[in-house]
């Protein structure tokens, strides 16, 4: 609330109020954590025996109820004896509450994390003999990878310094499930490149710890939040809090401005047939003035653009704005068979925090002021650890760049790409009447065209097209609507929280033999928020698939999460619906369901009778719209982007 107050004058009446509010919500929070105790005291009572059998507060003179509280969050773990071990040494032990552990948690995550992104830092013995230049780009994405990572542990422990970590719940779990992601990305980063398991070994060895500090962190979280929700208390908190605001009246003004309005106000103008002063996207942009606080729009004309461009950093309050998703277009065809790793492959990247996408590829928003996602635009420097090396570079051919600080709903989040034709690291980002393509082709197999890992991230009428890893919803929070997607081979994959709604979903033709499948999710812990959700969608095959088999989707990682519903399903999905990765069955533990699907693809009768495929009601189905699993309503409206909260 203080950089509310200064933006502005806040009258006394509205202070008082605000004020009141803080009051009720101290009490509040003194109430959960009171029961929170209480809860721990059942636990720590089932403990009894281990804890006086392991005590070493006795040993170590530390107070005892240190002991207890660290045994009872690390119980709760998948890595109980790593927690214990990185809790076990505080200093002021017998102080400390739950929370105080989460912090705790997330600093020695951060601290083993930076020890470990060593290992991939340019001058590391791992790079020593590496010649080809497959190996050599996955490991620079590692190290990239981990700065994505540790961004986000920053982010975590930075919004929970306040008054209680419930007050971002919803972000903590959000950036520490993207934490451990980026840390399995660069692990399976090895697995498409010859002789990639003697790499891969050694930096699974490596990313341990910091991947089972992290994982503890966000089941920390995620218990300490299920107590809360026992009381209540998370309710009682959402209604005290005055409802959010991401954007300064201006910037609102300018996002509800038509398509024409925004061409209008353009600060640049490109034109391939050199009608205006720029030819180039990328010349426009090394014209564009570093540190920016206006609001700059370039405004890019109807054509397919075939360049390489990077936005800086340091370029910052960029909005882009084309003219339309089949008129304005940014097309790439890097590929795995070719040399190039899945994670390196983007056409357009972004690397810049809250940005905005709008009629052509991008509007990006650098704001000012904030109160549900706050960024200082003066802090476009915060943090300079990019992906600009040689190899990174060549792979991009749109990158935007510049990392602002960020708070709340929208917090330290990137949109990103792989092997894609459009790559966005930008936190707010949406793309509005826009094409993303990889003409790669199916015999070059992973060639994705467009990847986001932005938090907060929406696409409107888009139209996204390639053939194996078409669209790569790495991380974060995600939303698309009224979209087409076209691909064959697990074309729709990752590990965000995402929402599809209202899109034309079309697999392709594949390779002779091969099997599409829609969905390849890939959460790994079970702790994480990720998951797919096609929400009234249109399924149905672009050209004539006979012969093809289409599933539903296949389980990347062991807890996939996946659900269709409310959609339109034509003939041509094969009746058992989903498909194993490997085997003849999905792992147990995995989560698929489809509700009120409609059409002639979408009897269940036959699908397959996995452990993981559940049925599921009405209110568990809601859990999966945009409202409760995005936390949509607090973002997508200031996007300008039409969506429906509920089923």
């Amino acid at each position: 609330m203080s950089s509310f107050l200064s933006y502005g004058k806040v009258n006394e009446f509205d202070q008082a109020k605000l004020e009141s509010r803080r009051r009720t919500r101290r009490r509040i929070i003194i109430i959960g954590l009171s029961t929170i105790v209480l809860v721990a005291i059942v636990v720590a009572a089932v403990l009894g025996s281990a804890s006086s059998r392991r005590d070493p507060g006795s040993k170590n003179g530390k107070d005892g109820r240190g002991t207890i509280a660290a045994l009872t969050v690390c119980n709760e773990t998948l890595y109980k004896e790593t927690c214990y071990k990185s809790l076990a040494n505080a200093t002021n032990m017998g102080q400390m509450g739950f929370e105080d552990f989460f912090r705790l948690s997330i600093k020695v995550a951060l601290d083993e994390l930076s020890k470990a992104s060593e290992y991939f830092s340019k001058n590391a013995s791992v790079f020593s003999g590496v010649n080809d230049t497959m190996t050599v780009t996955a490991l620079n994405n590692c190290g990239e990878l981990m700065s994505l990572a540790l961004d986000h542990l920053n982010s975590s422990l930075s919004s929970s310094s306040g008054s209680s970590v419930l007050d971002a719940v919803n972000d903590l779990k959000t950036w520490l499930s993207s934490s451990g992601t980026y840390q399995q990305t660069c692990i399976d980063g090895f697995q498409e490149i010859e002789n990639g398991e003697k790499y891969k070994s050694g930096i699974s060895e490596n990313l341990k710890t910091s991947t089972e500090l992290t994982s503890n962190s966000l089941a920390i979280i995620t218990w300490i939040s299920k107590v809360a929700n026992s009381v209540k208390l998370r309710k009682l908190l959402a209604n005290s809090d005055q409802e959010p605001e991401w954007l300064r009246p201006e910037d609102r003004k300018l996002m509800t401005d038509q398509g024409s309005d925004l061409k209008k106000k353009a600060d640049f103008v490109v034109a391939k047939d050199g009608s205006s002063k720029y030819k180039t996207i990328m010349a426009a942009l090394n014209d564009v003035p570093e540190k920016s606080k206006k609001r700059l729009i370039i405004y890019v004309k109807s054509g397919v653009y075939f360049e390489n461009v990077r936005v800086e950093k340091t370029k910052c309050n960029v909005t882009m704005i084309g003219d339309g998703l089949n008129a304005t277009i940014v097309s790439g065809s890097l590929n795995v068979i070719d040399g190039t790793p899945t994670f390196s492959t983007a056409t357009f990247g972004i690397f810049s925090n809250s940005t905005l996408y709008s009629s052509f590829l991008i509007i990006i928003k650098a704001l000012d002021f904030v109160t549900f996602c706050h960024v200082e635009s003066t802090q476009c420097n915060l943090r300079q650890k990019s992906v600009a090396n040689t190899t990174v570079t060549k792979s991009l051919s749109f990158i935007i760049g510049k990392k602002l600080k960020f708070f709340n709903i929208c917090h330290g989040f990137y949109l990103y790409s792989l092997i894609s034709v459009a790559a966005v690291f930008g936190q707010g980002f949406v793309a509005r009447d826009m094409g993303f393509r990889n003409t790669a082709g199916p015999s070059k197999h992973q060639a994705v065209a467009l990847m986001s890992t932005a938090d907060c991230s929406a696409f409107y009428r888009c139209h996204i097209d390639a053939f194996q890893d078409t669209l790569y919803t790495l991380s974060n929070r995600q939303f698309y609507r009224e979209c087409n997607i076209y691909g064959t081979v697990d074309f729709i994959f990752g590990n965000s929280e995402v929402v599809l709604q209202n899109c034309n979903i079309a697999p392709k033709k594949p390779l002779p033999g091969q099997q599409n499948t829609i969905t390849a999710q890939g959460r790994m812990d079970p702790n994480q928020n990720t998951g797919i959700s096609i929400q009234n969608c249109s399924i149905w095959p672009n050209g004539n698939l006979s012969g093809v088999e289409t599933y539903l989707g296949r389980p990347w990682k062991n807890y996939s999460t996946t659900i269709f519903m409310q959609s339109n399903m034509e003939s041509f999905i094969n009746p058992s619906g989903w498909l194993p990765w490997i085997g003849t069955s999905g792992p147990d533990t995995i989560f698929y369901t489809e509700f009120q699907n409609y059409g002639p693809g979408s009897s269940t009768k036959n699908r397959v009778k996995w452990i993981g495929v559940k049925n599921i009601t009405q209110k568990e189905a809601n859990k999966f719209t945009v409202k409760p699993f995005l936390q949509g309503d607090k973002w997508i409206p200031n996007a300008a982007v039409t969506y429906k909260s509920g089923l």
